[in-house]
């Protein structure tokens, strides 16, 4: 079982606008089983474990967001002690609230919000469930990164949020600033090497480890996704960039610092 700190990313699912197909596409790239949760009056909502533990989850789009156009995005939810508080902090310090704090009995105390550069991120305090049961292990979440013009308004407002600590690392032309909660590292910001598309927004990116970063590429272009970035070697290890059949975006990488 891992143990994740106040501040560090716990969590991440995909809202689908077709969630069984998104569930079984992933399912089959990343080695996920798929554990449908009991229907309630909330939208479908499925569980990815490995193993048997719990990795990520997807769940189905609302209408009314399919129809504003919104595509499918991952959510990266950050272990909070107090979410309302934490809610309250981050509308201080500038975020908007898109979703307030409330609970899922058993499962944890969420809430929904963009932070001062227009990216989204998720809180969750742990009422039954710690979120992930896997981290830096294949087919488990690693790292989450946030692409943004604002890094330094970004840097500012997550360590005065969440106590966040950073490093900078020097890039040929660039700095990437790795971000520390403890003694750990655990995800990273940067600025957009080109200009991004219309209407592109920041965003935090969720990565999951694979034994074979090559091999998850081709087998997502085989299989109706795209390619967005091709296999690299980067200090932390190989990455690429991918995005699923219905738009969804994610990273996988072969940790060089971790047994994968």
């Amino acid at each position: 079982m891992v143990s994740v700190e106040h501040g560090a990313f716990c969590w991440a699912d995909l809202a689908a606008h077709d969630m069984d197909a998104a569930a079984r596409w992933y399912a089959a790239r990343l080695g996920w089983e798929v554990q449908r949760m009991p229907d309630t009056d909330r939208l479908p909502y499925a569980v990815f474990t490995r193993g048997g533990k719990r990795v990520a989850g997807v769940g189905q789009m609302c209408p009314e967001m399919q129809e504003a156009g919104i595509p499918p995005v991952w959510n990266s939810y950050i272990n909070v002690d107090d979410a309302a508080a934490v809610e309250a902090r981050a509308r201080a310090l500038g975020a908007s609230v898109t979703v307030e704090t409330f609970s899922i009995r058993g499962v944890a105390r969420l809430a929904f919000l963009v932070d001062p550069t227009g990216a989204n991120f998720a809180l969750w305090q742990p009422d039954g469930q710690a979120g992930t049961e896997l981290l830096n292990e294949p087919g488990a979440m690693v790292w989450n990164e946030l692409t943004t013009k604002r890094v330094g308004v970004a840097r500012e407002f997550y360590a005065s949020l969440l106590d966040w600590r950073y490093r900078d690392l020097p890039m040929p032309g660039w700095t990437y600033t790795e971000i520390r909660v403890g003694e750990r590292s655990f995800g990273g910001m940067l600025a957009p090497h080109h200009e991004p598309p219309e209407g592109a927004t920041p965003c935090w990116m969720v990565y999951f480890a694979v034994q074979d970063v090559d091999a998850v590429a081709r087998d997502v272009e085989g299989s109706g996704g795209v390619v967005l970035a091709p296999p690299f070697d980067t200090p932390g290890g190989r990455l690429c960039v991918l995005q699923d059949p219905q738009g969804g975006v994610f990273a996988t990488i072969r940790l060089l610092t971790a047994e994968t």
